[in-house]
């Protein structure tokens, strides 16, 4: 009972592969809760048993009773010819609380907090937290870094389950190829997930040492506290035994009703409330027209797509130079988003279309001046429920237009156009608006604002005074390119989805 090796897991249904280095045996249980007699007892049979020896044991839920006297109580009685047979077996345990352990020559190592440790080769997770932060996860971030090719975890310990969407956001970034946890009602293996990098990650729920009566069944299989496999460490071998047509990682997001994060505060003691980031970020959003998994989104706009962000024609389009940037998942943010994943693809993404219009355009003739305004980027945070960003980016094709003469020309332009009545503008050096980034974001956070950014360096930082917040960015757009009809396109049917979505081809 409970004696499974990674060959036996997927049911005979495996791919085999050559395997080079030795495997190590792996044996987990699930909660333990101070029944250190029972644990030690079963620990012992299965060492000696046909499937042993094994080379490290895990402990997932909680290790310790609540009550100090039954902790205390059962160390003192356990039976020391039992702890004898396994004495050189190491045992790693969750722990929100460190206890003190007093017995020699038994080896109880307590992981508390989130981190990542090395054990014989093998890179295991672990982590305790309930909320992770960024914080947290800066450990894992620091192994990451030590691999040009970092393949993954080999294991992931946590008291949560998968479920919730602070722990499973370790599952996506760093792709354990075993994530166990234990939360007292049942033993389970969830179908495995594949990565875009051919990682493979089962997940495994360990029922309780001792069973919650509430959830008893005599199912033996649904009552197993014990779990044991064969790996090698994936720094040291290509791993083996991938399950046949496992999913993808959207399609496990899917089957299992997830509802991922990727956005977390370096400071967990902020409210959800005034935590905008987290309570707007999910996989999507129903009804959105933006969440790539909706039916509402034309997917035959999208000309480019990663897995953190895509590219599209937008619906109005003033013509092939005019493109959104969109988030994959629904959030709230890009300039305010604290995500580091989200910031840097985007940077990356920003570049290359920068590249690609100055290399389309070289033959403009105020391509030596460089005080003239040839594109421009914004983003709007505006009032508005469920609010999925996007950057849209725009390189100007009527260059005569006297707005996009110099920086003093635009913000005359702007105070001109749009009374301040309605919302005052800011104006930033590039430079000195990346020094000052902390304190504008800050400012920016309970804001309705529309954040512009010109090829001169040039930022201006639009704060609005009313709920009703304009299209802005669109409008500026629309009169620079002599195409004010344009301003209110969904009320004047002046799109051509046709001709977008042939535009979208021609950028693929």
């Amino acid at each position: 009972k409970g004696r499974e090796t990674e060959e036996e897991n997927d049911e005979g249904k495996s791919k085999e592969r050559k395997v080079e280095g030795r495997k190590l045996k792996v044996i987990v249980f699930g909660e333990v809760k101070g029944n250190f007699e029972l644990f030690y007892e079963q620990l012992s049979k299965y060492q000696e048993s046909k499937a042993g020896p094994f080379d490290v044991c895990f402990c997932v839920g909680s290790f310790w009773n609540e009550n100090e006297d039954q902790n205390l109580d059962q160390i003192q009685n356990l039976n020391r010819s039992d702890l004898s047979k396994i004495s050189s077996l190491p045992v790693y345990v969750l722990a929100e609380n460190e206890r003190e352990w007093n017995l020699e020559n038994v080896i109880v190592k307590q992981l508390s907090g989130s981190g990542v440790i090395n054990i014989q080769e093998l890179s295991v997770g672990y982590s305790t937290v309930k909320n992770l932060s960024t914080n947290d996860i800066d450990a894992f971030e620091q192994v990451k870094k030590q691999y040009d090719d970092f393949k993954g975890l080999d294991v992931l310990l946590t008291l949560n389950s998968f479920e919730d969407p602070h722990t499973f956001i370790l599952d996506e970034k760093y792709s354990p190829r075993y994530h166990l946890y234990s939360n007292s009602s049942k033993f389970e293996e969830k179908q495995p997930f594949m990565d875009s990098r051919s990682n493979v990650t089962r997940i495994i729920e360990v029922n309780s040492l001792v069973p919650n009566t509430n959830h008893n069944s005599n199912d033996a299989k649904l009552n197993k506290f014990v779990y044991a496999f064969s790996i090698a460490p994936i720094v040291t071998t290509t791993p083996t035994n991938l399950p046949l047509n496992p999913l993808s990682l959207q399609e496990f997001i899917k089957n299992y009703k997830l509802n991922p994060i990727q956005n977390l505060d370096s400071n967990p003691s902020r409210t959800n409330e005034n935590d905008q980031d987290s309570k707007q970020l999910s996989s999507k959003r129903i009804g959105c027209w933006f969440c790539v998994k909706e039916e509402n989104v034309e997917k035959d706009l999208i000309f480019s797509i990663n897995k953190t962000l895509y590219c599209a024609i937008p619906k109005g389009s003033l013509h092939e130079d005019h493109i959104i940037i969109i988030p994959v998942r629904h959030t709230r943010y890009f300039f305010l988003n604290h995500n580091n994943d989200l910031q840097s693809s985007f940077s990356t993404c920003f570049k290359n279309l920068i590249s690609y219009f100055n290399s389309k355009h070289l033959q403009l003739p105020t391509k030596n001046n460089s005080n003239t305004i040839r594109w421009m980027t914004w983003e709007r945070n505006i009032n508005r429920k469920n609010y999925h960003t996007l950057t849209q980016m725009i390189y100007f094709q009527n260059q005569s237009h006297t707005a996009l003469t110099d920086s003093t020309s635009f913000s005359q332009f702007l105070s001109k156009t749009f009374p301040s009545t309605e919302i005052d503008f800011l104006e930033f050096d590039q430079n000195l608006f990346l020094e000052q980034q902390n304190e504008i974001k800050t400012l920016l956070k309970t804001s309705l604002f529309i954040k512009i950014e010109l090829n001169i360096g040039k930022v201006f930082i639009g704060i609005f005074k009313t709920e009703n917040s304009r299209e802005i960015g669109r409008e500026v757009a629309c009169i620079v390119e002599n195409k004010t009809e344009s301003v209110n396109w969904k009320e004047n049917g002046s799109a051509d989805l046709q001709g977008e979505k042939l535009c979208a081809l021609k950028w693929r």
